[in-house]
C-alpha cells in the first residue's frame, strides 16, 4: 500500500502541469455597455460600466496564439439595476416592468472564441459563440468580438442585438411605439491579468 502511494504521488508530480492565463474585468477602467431601443416614438440608451467576468485560455502566452485561442473562454455578466437611461421614470419602469431585475438582476453571456483573425500585431477579431442569458432565458448567440491587446491588458468590444419577446420580456401595449422590441446591445471592457486585477 504504502508502494502505491509513492508511485501515485510519483505520477502526480512528474505530469505535465497544464498552465492558464487569465484576465479579469478592470472594475476601475472606463467600461461601458449600452442597451439602445430605436423606436418610432423615441430612441434612447440604457448605459452602465457595471461589468465583470474573465477571459482565460490555456498556455501563458498574450494574446494566445492560433492552437491555445482554441481554449479561449469569454464571460461577462452585467448588473442590469445599474442601467441609466437619463430619466428617473423611464429607469424605473424598465427595472420593475419589462426586466424585473428583483428577480433577474443580470444579463450575461458565456462564449468561445474561435475563427481568430489577426488585423495588426496587437489587434484581432474572432468569433464569440455562446449563450446569452437575460430575464430567466438562455438563447445561443453569436457575434464578432474584436480583441485589443496590449502590455497590461486586454480591450474586448462586442455589438449584437436581441429580441425581447425571445427572452419572455413583455412591453405594454401602450408603450410599445416607445420601446422596439430589438434591442442593440454595445459592450466595451477592459481586463487585466488576474494577479493584478483592481
Amino acid at each position: 500500500m504504502k508502494k502505491a502511494s509513492m508511485l501515485l504521488a510519483l505520477l502526480l508530480t512528474s505530469a505535465p502541469l497544464i498552465t492558464a492565463a487569465e484576465y479579469d474585468v478592470d472594475r476601475s477602467a472606463k467600461n461601458v455597455v449600452k442597451f439602445i431601443s430605436e423606436a418610432p416614438l423615441e430612441e434612447f440608451e440604457g448605459v452602465t460600466d457595471r461589468i465583470d467576468g474573465y477571459v482565460r485560455w490555456e498556455g501563458d502566452q498574450t494574446p494566445p496564439d492560433q492552437t491555445a485561442w482554441k481554449s479561449c473562454e469569454l464571460y461577462f455578466e452585467v448588473e442590469l439595476n445599474g442601467l441609466d437611461t437619463g430619466i428617473g421614470m423611464r429607469n424605473r419602469h424598465m427595472r420593475e416592468d419589462f426586466l424585473e431585475t428583483d428577480k433577474f438582476p443580470f444579463a450575461s453571456f458565456k462564449a468561445h472564441l474561435k475563427d481568430l483573425q489577426k488585423i495588426s500585431d496587437t489587434l484581432y477579431t474572432a468569433t464569440a459563440e455562446g449563450t446569452f442569458s437575460v430575464h430567466g432565458v438562455d438563447k445561443p448567440l453569436s457575434t464578432t468580438a474584436t480583441v485589443t491587446s496590449w502590455p497590461v491588458g486586454l480591450r474586448i468590444q462586442c455589438n449584437f442585438e436581441i429580441k425581447l419577446p425571445d427572452y419572455d420580456i413583455k412591453i405594454p401595449k401602450l408603450l410599445f411605439m416607445k420601446i422596439n422590441e430589438v434591442i442593440r446591445l454595445q459592450v466595451n471592457y477592459y481586463l487585466k491579468p488576474a494577479a493584478i486585477k483592481k
